[in-house]
Protein backbone atom coordinates (compact mmCIF):
# COMPACT_ATOMS: atom_id res chain seq x y z
CA UNK A 1 0.00 0.00 0.00
CA UNK A 2 1.28 3.44 -0.99
CA UNK A 3 0.71 6.15 1.99
CA UNK A 4 0.89 10.01 0.98
CA UNK A 5 3.50 12.21 3.58
CA UNK A 6 1.73 14.79 5.19
CA UNK A 7 4.69 16.86 4.55
CA UNK A 8 4.45 16.84 1.18
CA UNK A 9 3.61 20.42 -0.66
CA UNK A 10 -0.30 19.99 -1.28
CA UNK A 11 -0.39 20.15 -5.13
CA UNK A 12 1.74 17.10 -4.84
CA UNK A 13 -0.09 15.56 -2.33
CA UNK A 14 -3.25 15.89 -4.50
CA UNK A 15 -1.62 14.87 -7.87
CA UNK A 16 -0.51 11.43 -6.32
CA UNK A 17 -3.57 11.06 -4.59
CA UNK A 18 -5.52 11.50 -7.99
CA UNK A 19 -3.13 9.40 -9.77
CA UNK A 20 -3.68 6.42 -7.46
CA UNK A 21 -7.44 7.26 -8.22
CA UNK A 22 -6.94 7.23 -12.06
CA UNK A 23 -4.53 3.94 -12.15
CA UNK A 24 -7.12 2.35 -10.23
CA UNK A 25 -9.58 2.87 -12.85
CA UNK A 26 -11.55 5.30 -10.41
CA UNK A 27 -12.75 7.66 -12.85
CA UNK A 28 -15.44 6.24 -15.43
CA UNK A 29 -18.99 7.60 -16.37
CA UNK A 30 -20.82 5.63 -13.29
CA UNK A 31 -18.79 7.96 -10.52
CA UNK A 32 -21.09 9.31 -8.38
CA UNK A 33 -21.77 13.20 -7.71
CA UNK A 34 -20.72 12.88 -4.41
CA UNK A 35 -17.15 10.79 -5.11
CA UNK A 36 -16.96 13.92 -7.57
CA UNK A 37 -17.90 16.88 -5.45
CA UNK A 38 -15.22 15.32 -3.33
CA UNK A 39 -12.45 15.10 -5.49
CA UNK A 40 -13.09 19.21 -6.33
CA UNK A 41 -13.54 19.94 -2.51
CA UNK A 42 -10.08 18.09 -1.97
CA UNK A 43 -8.62 20.70 -4.80
CA UNK A 44 -10.33 23.81 -3.10
CA UNK A 45 -8.93 22.60 0.15
CA UNK A 46 -5.39 22.01 -0.71
CA UNK A 47 -4.50 24.18 -3.46
CA UNK A 48 -6.61 27.11 -2.88
CA UNK A 49 -6.60 27.26 1.09
CA UNK A 50 -10.17 27.43 1.29
CA UNK A 51 -11.79 26.48 4.18
CA UNK A 52 -13.60 23.47 3.95
CA UNK A 53 -16.59 24.36 5.63
CA UNK A 54 -17.30 27.06 2.85
CA UNK A 55 -17.12 25.26 0.05
CA UNK A 56 -20.49 23.35 -0.81
CA UNK A 57 -22.01 22.87 -4.37
CA UNK A 58 -24.19 26.02 -4.51
CA UNK A 59 -21.06 28.05 -3.41
CA UNK A 60 -20.16 30.85 -5.95
CA UNK A 61 -16.47 29.98 -7.21
CA UNK A 62 -15.67 34.01 -6.92
CA UNK A 63 -17.96 35.77 -4.48
CA UNK A 64 -18.36 32.94 -1.63
CA UNK A 65 -15.13 30.96 -2.38
CA UNK A 66 -12.85 34.34 -3.27
CA UNK A 67 -11.31 32.55 -6.43
CA UNK A 68 -10.17 35.23 -9.06
CA UNK A 69 -10.28 34.17 -12.42
CA UNK A 70 -6.65 33.05 -12.56
CA UNK A 71 -7.62 30.59 -9.86
CA UNK A 72 -10.13 29.03 -11.39
CA UNK A 73 -8.14 29.14 -14.74
CA UNK A 74 -5.83 27.23 -12.20
CA UNK A 75 -8.28 24.65 -10.83
CA UNK A 76 -9.50 23.68 -14.54
CA UNK A 77 -5.70 23.27 -15.89
CA UNK A 78 -5.43 21.16 -12.49
CA UNK A 79 -8.82 18.64 -13.23
CA UNK A 80 -8.33 18.23 -16.81
CA UNK A 81 -4.59 17.35 -16.23
CA UNK A 82 -5.52 14.94 -13.32
CA UNK A 83 -8.55 13.66 -14.89
CA UNK A 84 -7.82 13.02 -18.81
CA UNK A 85 -10.59 15.96 -19.75
CA UNK A 86 -10.84 19.13 -21.74
CA UNK A 87 -13.00 21.52 -20.79
CA UNK A 88 -14.96 23.49 -23.40
CA UNK A 89 -14.02 27.34 -23.27
CA UNK A 90 -17.63 27.75 -24.10
CA UNK A 91 -18.58 25.43 -21.23
CA UNK A 92 -15.43 27.36 -18.91
CA UNK A 93 -16.93 30.48 -19.11
CA UNK A 94 -20.62 28.95 -18.03
CA UNK A 95 -18.96 27.77 -14.54
CA UNK A 96 -19.81 29.65 -11.64
CA UNK A 97 -21.03 27.19 -8.63
CA UNK A 98 -18.77 24.20 -7.57
CA UNK A 99 -21.75 22.39 -8.70
CA UNK A 100 -21.24 23.63 -12.28
CA UNK A 101 -17.95 22.12 -12.32
CA UNK A 102 -19.05 18.31 -10.84
CA UNK A 103 -21.60 18.39 -13.23
CA UNK A 104 -19.26 19.22 -16.45
CA UNK A 105 -16.98 16.29 -15.10
CA UNK A 106 -19.82 14.31 -14.65
CA UNK A 107 -21.24 14.56 -18.14
CA UNK A 108 -17.44 14.10 -19.35
CA UNK A 109 -15.38 11.77 -17.62
CA UNK A 110 -13.83 9.16 -19.68
CA UNK A 111 -15.83 5.79 -20.01
CA UNK A 112 -13.52 2.97 -18.77
CA UNK A 113 -12.53 0.19 -21.51
CA UNK A 114 -15.14 -2.50 -21.40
Amino acid sequence: MIKIAKDMPGRLQFGLWLGLRLVRGFFHSGMEQQEIFALVKKCLVEEFEIPAEKIRPEASLFETLGLDSIDALDMIALLESRMNIEINEQELKKMRTVQHIVDYLKAHLPHPAL
